[in-house]
């Protein structure tokens, strides 16, 4: 059985819709949802921000999946 190889552009536990921490910068401690993954390790993170929802794009190594 062939198993195909884990998609390069994805990081392992990443997917749109997971709930994400911001762990560097200005916005650190921050909970959002992960948006969409971007090339160039970027990802777009959606955060309650200003009194609504805002899309941050940060550095993929700025933020961790959170339980």
């Amino acid at each position: 059985m062939d198993r195909a190889s884990p998609d390069p552009e994805r990081p392992r536990g990443l997917a749109p819709g997971t709930r994400v921490r911001v762990i560097g910068g200005l916005l650190s401690e921050q909970i959002g949802a992960l948006a969409a993954l971007r090339p160039h390790e970027r990802v777009l993170v959606l955060l309650r921000l200003l009194g609504g929802q805002q899309r941050v794009k940060l550095a993929r190594n700025a933020i961790e999946a959170v339980e």
